[in-house]
């Protein structure tokens, strides 16, 4: 007799020990494991996001500035160039209000080009010692800053490397200018 109430009795202690765990607790187990994950990962994506853009440009300015371009000769229509050829493009860039550093962009649009043989192009421009070219973000900058109403002559002068003899054939491009102030 007294080894069945044993046994009986440790059957009984077994169970309250060793019970299966409602599904309310699994849950809570789970978000309690997930909530401090989860805030690594936001963390970690938020860090992520504040180093990859803090190299952001700050421009403040002290009223509107209005800049004007008057490229000489209009292009329309892309030209046909050959491995050595120099291509020219020039403008007048004219502060009308207030005063302003210049900048000026020289795009080149062709089919068929890639950002290495546009890297290219830009490496072999000739410009006057009043500008300088800043391959970060790739404008021409005027060296000094202009006043109200003064303007200033830039002139390009680009040679087609003579490396592209192979590919050059039927090679047809077009360059613009754009010009801002700050």
């Amino acid at each position: 007799m007294i080894l069945k109430e044993r046994i009986l009795y440790s059957k009984r202690r077994t169970r309250r020990y060793h019970r299966k765990e409602p599904a309310a607790d699994k849950k809570k187990k789970m978000y309690r494991f997930l909530a401090p994950l989860w805030g690594v990962l936001s963390a970690g994506i938020l860090l992520f996001g504040y180093v990859a853009g803090a190299r952001s440009r700050h421009i403040t300015m002290n009223g509107p500035v209005h800049i004007l371009l008057e490229e000489e000769e209009e292009q329309t229509e892309n030209i046909e160039v050959k491995p050595g050829e120099q291509i020219e493009k020039s403008a007048w860039v004219t502060v009308e209000k207030s005063e302003a550093k210049v900048q000026v962009r020289v795009k080149v649009l062709a089919d068929g080009i890639m950002a290495p043989q546009q890297r290219d192009l830009l490496e072999n421009i000739q410009m006057d010692e009043n500008w300088f070219y800043c391959e970060k973000d790739g404008y021409f900058y005027c060296a000094e800053k202009l006043c109200e109403g003064k303007k200033v002559y830039f002139q390009a002068k680009i040679t087609v490397p003579p490396k592209w003899k192979e590919w050059t054939e039927d090679l047809q491009f077009r360059l613009e200018l754009a010009a801002d102030g700050v």
